[in-house]
């Protein structure tokens, strides 16, 4: 990263949190005479992209003061699950920012074309093992003072065959607990063309980073329940994305939320994270579509696969518009592989308006 881009970028960081802040205010001046669940959820919504984006622009103290605002918006809404997860995100805001008064010496010093290898290496160990923004860490630790990540570094834009991003994810393995995060980049971009003992010698390094400690066959939190068979869904603690609590489910079983209110015409926007060890077959979630009466609708059913045999967390997506005669909405999920478990986590359904409509879909 040449010095101009870096001053370039932070001086356009400047226009951009000013606008975050104006926005941010906008919100709070409606706060102030909003009531009903609906108009805090909505503030809520507009909330939670502004503290992301000033999180994503080094500007830490915004955004934990965000986090704040929303997080007494949760407690308005007795959104407990809310309330946790917004205070979580502002120490976790406030721990990054205290890291980066640290380190802003020397990004500034690299923009002014001083830096030194010493600050390299510092601002790039920031971005990949605080921040966690490798894309943007490896380019600074590829002129850093150490030969050892340099040498790693230098090797991430050339590196193309399954098995070369094997040996570079090895060798990111190598350097310590905190740069495995890298490794598993290389690992999961090898992992559909591995067979054999090479994908059971990467299917152990990636339980070992990523599997913890922790109760398993916990009760399903409020707002889901367990679907259609009654055994085999539980909440646990082995694998979380985020937060300590995760929806395992073992083959053939599966979980679905609250009935949401509903209407034909509006779009929805599902995703959610998901993690699969053994198993040959997809699982899918589901978008039910539901009558006054709560029986399914013929046409109104979307389903979106998620991944099988793929022990990494995978971003899943999907979109949905009620048909005619909705009145509401759920979502589901089915394990359908014969073998194997599933792990689900900080599911979420959004409207076009951007409101979040379940419930703890981190299920703490």
């Amino acid at each position: 990263m040449t010095a101009l881009v870096l001053a370039l970028l932070l001086a356009g960081d400047e226009g951009v949190e000013q606008e975050i802040r104006n926005k941010a205010e906008e919100v709070r001046q409606f706060l102030k005479t909003a009531k009903s669940e609906r108009e805090l959820r909505a503030a809520v919504a507009d909330l939670g992209p502004l503290a992301e984006r000033a999180y994503e622009i080094n500007s830490y103290e915004l955004s934990a003061k965000i986090y704040d605002q929303i997080e007494r918006v949760a407690k308005s809404l007795k959104d407990v699950s809310l309330v946790l997860s917004t205070r979580r995100k502002s120490r976790h805001c406030k721990d990054v920012g205290r890291a980066y008064k640290r380190v802003l010496h020397s990004e500034l010093a690299i923009s002014a074309n001083k830096g030194t290898g010493k600050d390299y290496l510092a601002v790039g160990e920031f971005y990949t093992f605080i921040k966690g923004d490798w894309d943007k860490g490896v380019r600074f630790l590829k002129d850093g003072s150490n030969p050892e990540l340099r040498g790693a570094a230098e090797l991430e834009s050339v590196v193309k065959t399954p098995d070369e991003q094997v040996s570079l994810g090895d060798r990111w393995w190598g350097l310590g607990k905190k740069y495995q995060p890298r490794a598993l980049h290389w690992y999961n971009t090898a992992w559909p063309a591995l067979k054999g003992i090479d994908r059971e010698k990467v299917r152990q390094r990636v339980r070992q980073s990523l599997q913890k400690k922790g109760r398993t066959n916990l009760p399903i939190p409020k707002g889901w329940s367990q679907w259609p068979v009654l055994t085999g869904t539980n909440a646990d603690e082995t694998y979380a994305k985020s937060g300590v609590r995760s929806i395992r489910l073992k083959a053939g079983s599966g979980f679905r939320s609250s009935p949401i209110e509903s209407e034909p015409g509006r779009k929805y926007f599902l995703s959610a994270w998901v993690l699969s060890d053994g198993g040959t077959e997809l699982g899918a979630f589901r978008l039910r579509m539901l009558d006054a009466a709560g029986k399914g609708i013929t046409n109104g059913f979307f389903r979106t696969m998620s991944p099988a045999d793929t022990p990494f967390w995978t971003h899943v997506t999907g979109e949905l518009v009620a048909v005619d005669g909705t009145a509401r909405i759920e979502v589901a999920f089915m394990a359908s592989a014969k073998s194997g478990m599933v792990w689900i986590d900080d599911v979420s359904l959004k409207d076009e308006n951007g409101e979040e409509l379940l419930q703890n879909g981190g299920f703490e």
